[in-house]
């Protein structure tokens, strides 16, 4: 039977294990005053207490009190004594989690070789040594000890030990670069029911942080770290919550809020050093040292800081931190004008696959290729940067959810942006077609990827629609339910997380050569031309590429396109109202066509005597893929696709007639809906028609798969916040932008009718997210959709026309000008090959 001075340190190690450790070192001192009354101690020893103890103080921010502690009850005990392994691990431990890891190692070993008899002491002892291995960039072996200890907890049937081991693997994961495998084996965790102590809770979300900050979710992972710095702060756990302010300064760093960054460092910076945790808290200050920098503040002494920050951490064994601090010495000396320094610092921190994260070895591309062009080797600078490009997408190509892969390439926007703006300011239009391309929709350059059949995913789906379908009801009657919108945006949540665990392709498609895309203009038609607009740094240019020859032009303030487009977007949307009075109608139609004037006079008038009066691709930056292309002035009448990269296009199969299946479906509430799949169905053999309550989304799903064109009259509605949860509204609810990836085979042509599906969400590299990315991505040939709110008269006469043409043998976007003839307030736009 146990004494209480043995239920009491049981009870005190179990409050540890739960991150209570403030009470656990109370019990822990009630243990070590009985022991000195000579209370009856059972099997417990002084030296057991003592050691718990350490670790306690260590925790707790007494670093130096719990090593000595240890080094006390060290001199006490033999080689053979059973606790001597113990102190060599507990000291490990310490030393590991302050950042002393040469030491920690050679405390590891030794406790290694003295632990294989006590499996709750070896349990620890494996779970440490695979932090270390961590850190040292030794990936098998953590795994190995990792998984060992899920053996070890699963034999003693302690959940919280197996959930803190499977932790532990996900992140090998994420070391690793798989990051889908790593973002998956975190939600199972976060997901386990036996996942109660608010410590780990916390740990988790610290650790899943990581793995969103490389998968390019910034916003995703800041809400993880915030999160977890306030249970860490309930539970004073002061090294924890340091490590997350450390990642959140990380993350202001990329989103260049350079004042936050800077912030955040020295929060965690103090944190650690008053824990004595002397590694890590220089890479805090490494930084800090990074934004100080960017504001240009004192180049040569933040040089100098860095180069000494460096020698700490590379002699510390952090390989990664410590080649962020030679590249960051790079920069601060080139900005100081030591281009020799310079130099030697950027080989220091040279960061190649192995060992390094892929945001070092882009930052090291960036350096490498700044210092060339500082020194006069401008066609080094460019290939420095295409290879971190290239880098970067190899990385995009491990992801198979298209909304990964448009947030990773955040990550290289720093190299994309320089080499635009270098081949700009050249004046080449090669260059700046090439680097336009290179760094443009990289997502699009990328098989499509269908996921593995997801059964939870598509239950979440299914109760998505349902809970949409309730929350829209309560609307019409004037209700607002905060329950039902805690839950649509919890099951948004899910669904969103699970797509990001589908590994990727694996395979990049190279971008396509100036001559390939002018050999394909001249294939597909006389007089064809390709406009590329290009945004950078609040200025608009285009390259234009066609029979007379290749041009860039700068075509005035961003700023400019976009409040006409904001105007232009307001009639739209206005003159798709029902019942205006007439007066009104005719002052917004005034307005609208000043609007179009405007925009035509910003982006393609002065483009006028390079383009010709053939058909035209057009590639706009992301932000104005909205623009109503077909309805421009100086475009009226003229074919018009607009694809997401050159490169897309000149892969996309040249349109041929629509000899195949043809499905039309129409959802409910829409006027003309009916009227339309009739008219439109008519047009076609042996049409399959999916209307009223047969009209759902897994039939329309099912259907169009593999047919040669698919109509959908229904209301749309684009989600700004979460694009991929843009929908249109069928007979059981709404069929979202992450249905499309279960059309395989992918239909050839999709019409979309009604309301603003063809609307996108822009992120840096002009990736775009929405419905219609999301059929294109899965495989979609060319996409009809409008990038404002349509009325439903004008949209019904305009498709059913552009059905006759194309039944006639038009292409697409020769259909839509044919259909279109003129009409301003019907702003459809053909995505994809179109011509």
């Amino acid at each position: 039977m146990q004494s209480a001075l043995e239920r009491t340190y049981l009870r005190a190690r179990r409050l540890a294990t739960e991150y209570k450790r403030a009470e656990a070192e109370r019990l822990m001192r009630d243990v070590l005053a009985g022991l000195d009354r000579g209370a009856d101690a059972g099997e417990l020893t002084r030296g057991r207490v003592l050691i718990s103890l350490a670790d306690l103080r260590a925790e707790l921010g007494n670093i130096a009190e719990g090593l000595a502690i240890l080094q006390d009850l060290e001199s006490t005990l033999s080689s053979a004594d059973p606790l001597f392994g113990m102190v060599s691990s507990q000291r490990a431990h310490i030393l590991q989690r302050s950042g002393r890891h040469v030491e920690a190692g050679r405390a590891f070993d030794e406790a290694a070789r003295r632990m294989q008899e006590d499996p709750r002491e070896l349990f620890v002892l494996l779970l440490n040594r695979g932090s270390f291995h961590l850190a040292m960039g030794h990936l098998q072996a953590a795994r190995a000890d990792y998984a060992q200890c899920v053996l070890l907890a699963d034999a003693a049937g302690d959940a919280l030990r197996r959930l803190k081991a499977r932790n532990n693997l996900a992140y090998v994961d994420y070391v690793a670069a798989d990051i889908p495998r790593a973002l998956s084996g975190f939600a199972q965790v976060q997901s386990d029911p036996e996942l109660a102590a608010p410590g780990l809770v916390a740990e988790v979300r610290l650790m899943r942080a990581d793995a969103l900050l490389a998968a390019g979710l910034f916003a995703e992972a800041d809400s993880e770290l915030s999160q977890a710095v306030t249970g860490f702060a309930q539970l004073r756990m002061y090294q924890d919550r340091a490590e997350a302010e450390a990642v959140r300064a990380q993350i202001a760093l990329v989103e260049e809020r350079f004042a936050d960054a800077a912030r955040l460092a020295g929060r965690a910076r103090r944190g650690f050093a008053r824990r004595g945790s002397t590694g890590w808290a220089l890479v805090a200050e490494l930084i800090g040292l990074q934004a100080r920098l960017a504001a240009d503040r004192r180049p040569l002494e933040l040089a100098q800081r860095c180069a000494e920050v460096r020698e700490v951490l590379h002699t510390a064994g952090l390989v990664d931190d410590a080649a962020v601090a030679a590249l960051t010495a790079a920069r601060a000396f080139l900005r100081a004008g030591a281009l020799e320094e310079a130099t030697a610092w950027s080989v220091r921190g040279s960061a190649r696959r192995s060992g390094h994260r892929i945001t070092t070895r882009l930052q090291a591309s960036g350096v490498r290729a700044d210092i060339a062009a500082a020194t006069g080797r401008p066609r080094r600078a460019d290939a420095e940067r295409r290879a971190g490009l290239r880098d970067l997408h190899r990385y995009q190509a491990s992801f198979g959810s298209l909304d990964v892969q448009t947030a990773v390439v955040r990550h290289g926007w720093a190299l994309v942006r320089a080499g635009l703006a270098e081949a700009l300011a050249s004046g080449r239009p090669s260059a700046v077609y090439s680097w336009a391309e290179q760094g443009r929709a990289l997502a699009s350059r990328l098989p499509p990827v269908r996921p593995p059949d997801d059964p939870e995913a598509a239950q979440l789906l299914q109760e998505l629609r349902l809970v949409r379908i309730r929350l829209r009801e309560a609307e019409l009657a004037g209700d607002d339910d905060p329950g039902l919108r805690a839950r649509r945006a919890d099951l948004e949540r899910r669904v969103r997380q699970r797509s990001w665990y589908a590994p990727g392709p694996g395979e990049v498609e190279r971008p396509a050569s100036l001559g390939a895309v002018r050999e394909t203009l001249r294939a597909r038609g006389p007089n064809g031309v390709l406009v590329a607009h290009i945004l950078l740094d609040g200025v608009v240019h285009a390259l234009v590429i066609g029979p007379r020859g290749t041009t860039v032009l700068r075509l005035g303030a961003a700023a400019d396109v976009l409040e006409a487009m904001r105007r232009v977007s307001a009639d739209l949307d206005a003159l798709a109202v029902r019942g205006y009075p007439p007066g009104l109608r005719q002052a917004v139609t005034r307005s609208l066509a000043r609007g179009m004037t405007a925009l035509d006079d910003l982006l393609w008038r002065p483009l006028a005597t390079s383009t010709g009066d053939g058909p035209v691709v057009l590639v706009p930056a992301g932000a104005l893929v909205a623009v109503p292309w077909t309805t421009l002035p100086g475009l009226s009448g003229r074919p018009v696709a607009v694809a997401r990269s050159a490169t897309a296009w000149c892969h996309s199969p040249a349109p041929g007639e629509f000899t195949g299946r043809a499905v039309v479906a129409a959802g409910p509430d829409l006027a003309r809906a009916d009227d339309e799949i009739r008219d439109v169905g008519g047009l076609w053999r042996g049409t399959q028609v999916l209307s009223g309550p047969a009209a759902t989304g897994d039939a329309l799903v099912r259907a169009a798969a593999g047919a040669s064109l698919v109509h959908v009259a229904a209301h749309g509605h684009h989600e700004s916040a979460n694009p991929l949860f843009s929908s249109l509204r069928l007979a059981d609810g709404p069929l979202f932008g992450y249905d499309m990836v279960r059309l395989v085979p992918a239909p050839r042509h999709v019409v979309l009718s009604a309301c603003d599906l063809g609307m996108v969400v822009s992120r840096p590299g002009d990736e775009v997210l929405g419905m219609t990315a999301a059929l294109l991505h899965a495989g979609v040939d060319s996409v009809l959709a409008s990038v404002a709110r349509v009325n439903d008269d004008v949209a019904c006469d305009v498709v059913v026309d552009y059905h006759r043409c194309l039944r006639a043998g038009d292409a697409p976007s020769v259909a839509l000008t044919r259909a279109l003839d003129g009409r301003p307030d019907a702003p459809f736009i053909c995505l994809g090959g179109g011509w």
